[in-house]
């Protein structure tokens, strides 16, 4: 077996476990030895087949995150940078995501009745809501807005 189909055999090992994105699988070829050309080769067949597709990563990276993670886009931003997304791909990706939605699911998620109590939330608790929130990567608009769609009166913000 040659080089090429080492890497080639070492990089489909690797995306067995689960889709990766192509700066992932280069720096992982890259450790384990491969020359610059033998891990371009490998790139370029990996992504012919789609093995390998930074768009479809992106893509099912951001809905996972967004409606399971419990994460906010400024967070998902970073993580995706991370993992070595294109800059521009990213903000393709993350243009009409809906983090609102996914603030308001992980507020239900993380206070339970938070709806039915409403009206006793003390300011202190609305304040540890939108830290959570921010924590995680929401942005205050969004936190603010999903807070609102609990019908939590805003005044005592400050």
């Amino acid at each position: 077996m040659n080089g090429l189909e080492q890497a080639r055999e070492r990089a489909l090992r690797y995306l067995s476990h689960r889709d990766r994105t192509r700066w992932e699988v280069e720096q992982k070829l890259t450790q384990e030895g491969f020359d610059p050309d033998t891990v371009r080769g490998v790139m370029a067949t990996l992504e012919e087949y789609r093995y390998v597709d930074d768009a479809r990563y992106a893509t099912a990276y951001l809905r996972e995150r967004l409606d399971y993670g419990g994460r906010g886009l400024a967070q998902i931003r970073r993580e995706l940078q991370g993992k070595g997304i294109d800059p521009i791909l990213l903000e393709e990706t993350l243009q009409g995501a809906n983090e609102l939605d996914a603030a308001v699911k992980t507020l239900t998620v993380k206070w339970r009745g938070i709806a039915a109590a409403s009206a006793t939330i003390g300011t202190g608790q609305r304040k540890k809501a939108v830290d959570f929130l921010l924590r995680r990567g929401f942005s205050v608009e969004t936190a603010r807005e999903a807070l609102k769609r609990y019908d939590v009166p805003m005044q005592d913000w400050e």
